[in-house]
């Protein structure tokens, strides 16, 4: 009986010791990414009195982000739909990377009240002088 044990425990030992001189397969580091997270209708505040403007405020979050964010940037774009036709703004750009909403101001060229916004938000990350595209989330908000 006891010859099995030391057996097994130096068979143990062995199996660990070869484990310990395996290379260590290093993990691949997770891009970062922009979710949207919250969407509003914003007409009627004190931040929308422009005549013609409906507002929509877009929040968002992080996801995998350095402590630096200098070097992100975000590009928000939308449609609002209507009872009767569509408003769409191309793209504002965030240039702040620590932002986390955006107020998109949308000529009112509808007629009604908005039935929907569709919201686009791409995050980019500089590499030098270059914007290269991180990640783009869009998300349809029903009011």
């Amino acid at each position: 009986m006891f010859g099995r044990a030391s057996i097994f425990i130096s068979l143990t030992f062995l199996v660990a010791s070869i484990a310990l001189m395996l290379p260590v397969q290093a993990q691949k580091p997770v891009p970062p990414s922009a979710e949207i997270t919250f969407i509003q209708n914003y007409n009627g505040t004190p931040a929308c009195t422009e005549v013609e403007t409906d507002c929509i405020y877009v929040i968002w979050k992080i996801n995998n982000a350095p402590a630096d964010k200098s070097g992100f940037s975000f590009v928000v774009s939308g449609r609002l739909n209507y009872e009767a036709g569509s408003s769409t703004i191309d793209g504002i750009t965030v240039e702040n990377g620590n932002a986390l909403s955006n107020l998109l101001k949308f000529f009112h060229s509808g007629s009604g009240a908005i039935k929907s916004a569709e919201i686009t938000l791409k995050l980019f990350n500089r590499d030098g002088l270059q914007k290269i595209l991180a990640s783009q989330n869009t998300k349809t908000q029903r009011f």
